[in-house]
């Protein structure tokens, strides 16, 4: 299986990077930090690409620390709204996608991303079973992750809106 490839995923790994070298001087407390994003395209979970362009984002993340300075979860809560562009037709939807989301990382390095409320998520084909591989979630979404970044399982409960076939 490929590595997950929700946009929460993406900003959280980024977000990992750089805290894994700040992680030692912010042992013990929280971190909360603006959670930037840039536009990016999403290629191979529609028979087309989708450019996500956020028009609206003041999303936040709080990072959780060990002893150790390890981080063991984080929470990322805030505004988020994207524009989702068909880049073949031109079609367009603006989603609030402000979740919130949760992250645990466990000692063995895999880790859940538990999405709430509405959040966007994308996959490539193989991934996932009985779900578009670009959707819009407003429920529950959980994503089990092992150590080597691969998708375990993904439990979906609420609604689904096909992002593919609300732009084709």
């Amino acid at each position: 299986m490929r590595r997950p490839t929700t946009l929460l995923t993406v900003a959280v790994v980024a977000t990992a990077l750089i805290l894994a070298a700040a992680a030692p001087a912010s042992a013990g407390k929280p971190l909360r930090e603006l959670l930037p994003s840039e536009d990016f395209v999403i290629s191979g979970s529609c028979d087309f690409d989708v450019l996500v362009h956020n028009v609206e984002n003041k999303e936040f993340i709080k990072t959780y620390f060990d002893d150790d300075g390890n981080p063991t979860r984080q929470i990322v809560n805030g505004r988020l709204v994207s524009e989702l562009t068909n880049l073949e037709t031109r079609k367009s939807i603006v989603y609030n996608i402000s979740g919130p989301g949760f992250i645990t990382f466990f000692e063995d390095g895999s880790v859940d991303f538990v999405l709430k409320g509405r959040a966007l998520a994308f996959f490539s084909p193989g991934d996932v079973e009985d779900l578009p591989l670009l959707f819009v979630n407003s429920g529950q979404l959980t994503i089990h992750i092992d150590p080597d970044g691969n998708i375990l399982g993904v439990e979906q409960v609420g609604d689904v809106e096909d992002v593919c076939a609300a732009l084709a």
